[in-house]
């Protein structure tokens, strides 16, 4: 009965970090769709903020201020993790899926071309993320 417990146990600990891990990748997406999002929108935004253009500022910028306040989101998520994954895994999870998931949005809602060295910088990304949750 103990070992069975013990590998019970242990089982749990492993679904634990892979969910944890699957979180922290989705936050990333998020925050990377949040950076697409505000580069969109701020090439809408042509006037400066002031308090007398205050309503339609916000109004010409809710796109802008969206992605903002998904960024902003992401990173309190972000904090949360750090509690549960290791910053070791943690980080290179995180920043390797806002970077892919910005270029490949870039490429696909901005029409900004990708470099083949940021392909490469892709694959090699996906490549170590699919590394590290296997690993883990």
């Amino acid at each position: 009965m103990g070992s069975n417990f013990s590998f019970h146990v242990s089982l749990q600990i492993v679904k634990g970090q892979i969910s944890a891990l699957t979180l922290l990748i989705c936050v990333g997406v998020i925050n990377g769709l949040a950076q697409v999002i505000m580069r969109w929108a701020g090439k809408g935004i042509v006037e400066p903020f002031s308090l007398s253009n205050f309503g339609p500022w916000v109004f010409a910028s809710r796109w802008w201020l969206l992605g903002l306040g998904l960024s902003w989101m992401t990173g309190v998520l972000w904090a949360v993790m750090l509690k549960k994954v290791p910053l070791a895994i943690a980080l290179p999870l995180f920043t390797g899926s806002v970077y892919v998931v910005t270029l490949l949005g870039a490429f696909v809602f901005l029409s900004e071309r990708p470099s083949q060295l940021q392909i490469s910088g892709i694959v090699l990304t996906v490549s170590g993320i699919a590394l590290m949750v296997v690993a883990k």
